[in-house]
């Protein structure tokens, strides 16, 4: 069963701008300055990261989110676009307040504790208030952007697939959406969404991709300037290699359908 949802997108705070695909680099950096108090408020990759070429398939991307500030925890030069991402940093990317209109997120923490007794944890079990994506995590739960696991765990440490990601982009792109708790279709709504808007970077072509920071950036790139006119994997090539080979994902918990989005 192919699952359905609606496809228009809920873009998080920031401006949108109409950026072709054609555009440049150099003209990218000029559309898209970073507001003063903004830059003030949060850390600033003030350069573009040297480990980043312009024939980089998502030079663009990467680029757009640096000066957009969504890369405001990458301190260094350098920012691995190669690299894998775990499901605390992709939540993070996800939390930032430039990219979600949400409290601060050392807030968050405070108001909440898991433990009356200790306030040791932060909703799941497996994140204890000392981990480094702990307040955005919180704040990510607090927006029903996340769920967890049945056992009450997040996994934060562990690498983020595809389907994962496709859950979270939906929750704060489009807002929160039914989540079926069958292990082998829960994900289907979320990578039909993604798949109908062409936002999935040709390279996250399989069920159990590992997302890498720049293929993130070009996910958040599409859907943040609804472009839908570059190569991306359709929904049954994805579903063909799910289907040639034995395929599971642990199913994350239900999460409130909101009224009036029923399918």
């Amino acid at each position: 069963m192919r699952y359905t949802v609606p496809l228009s997108v809920r873009p998080p705070s920031f401006p949108m701008r109409t950026i072709l695909a054609s555009t440049s680099i150099a003209v990218l950096i000029a559309s898209c300055a970073v507001p003063p108090a903004l830059a003030e408020s949060l850390p600033f990759a003030a350069a573009p990261f040297e480990d980043v070429q312009e024939t980089y398939p998502y030079a663009k991307a990467i680029e757009y989110l640096r000066l957009q500030n969504i890369f405001a925890e990458v301190s260094t030069r350098r920012i691995e676009p190669d690299a894998p991402l775990t499901r605390g940093a992709f939540v993070m990317l996800m939390t930032i307040p430039r990219m979600l209109d949400a409290k601060a997120t050392n807030a968050c923490l405070a108001e909440y504790q898991y433990f009356a007794e200790s306030g040791s944890r932060v909703f799941f079990s497996d994140v204890p208030r000392s981990h480094r994506f702990a307040p955005n995590i919180c704040i990510a739960k607090r927006r029903n952007i996340i769920d967890g696991y049945p056992d009450n765990t997040f996994r934060p440490d562990a690498l983020i697939t595809l389907p994962e990601a496709t859950k979270i982009l939906a929750s704060v792109f489009l807002g929160n959406v039914r989540d079926d708790t069958d292990p082998d279709h829960w994900f289907e709504q979320y990578l039909s969404w993604m798949t109908s808007l062409k936002a999935l970077p040709p390279t996250a072509n399989s069920l159990d991709h590992i997302v890498t920071r720049g293929e993130a950036a070009e996910m958040i790139y599409r859907l943040t300037l609804d472009i839908r006119t570059l190569p991306s994997p359709s929904y049954d090539a994805i579903m063909r290699g799910r289907n040639s080979r034995k395929w599971h994902l642990p199913a994350p918990m239900p999460i409130a359908l909101p009224a009036g989005r029923e399918q």
